[in-house]
């Protein structure tokens, strides 16, 4: 799981996690685009007001 975190740093643009990001985190890591979500939320690469949004 440690691998993970800086690939989603090195995928950020700024503080944001593109979808194009989340989609290649999933898939190389064989994570739900859900958990991957969550790690951006704890890595501040997400906006909790767009994560209420899409829910």
């Amino acid at each position: 799981m440690s691998d993970i975190l800086p690939f989603l740093r090195i995928g950020a643009d700024g503080d944001l996690l593109p979808w194009s990001a989340q989609l290649a985190a999933s898939q190389r890591f064989q994570k739900s685009l859900a958990e991957v979500e969550d790690l951006a939320l704890n890595l501040d690469l997400l906006d909790m007001e767009f994560h209420e949004i899409s829910l």
